[in-house]
C-alpha cells in the first residue's frame, strides 16, 4: 500500500461552552490517520 491519507471528513471539536478547541488534545480521539503524513485532497469524487 502507498500509506497515503486522503481527506474524507472534517471533524470540529468544541468545549462545553461551544468554543472551538484543538481536537488533537482529546483523549481517545478516534482516528486511523497518521498525523505525521501529509493529507492529500482528491481531484474528484470517487465512484461507488
Amino acid at each position: 500500500e502507498k500509506q497515503e491519507s486522503y481527506l474524507a471528513e472534517i471533524r470540529i471539536c468544541f468545549d462545553k461552552k461551544l468554543q472551538l478547541i484543538n481536537c488533537k488534545g482529546i483523549y481517545a480521539y478516534p482516528t486511523n490517520c497518521n498525523w505525521n503524513l501529509p493529507v492529500l485532497f482528491p481531484s474528484g469524487v470517487p465512484g461507488i
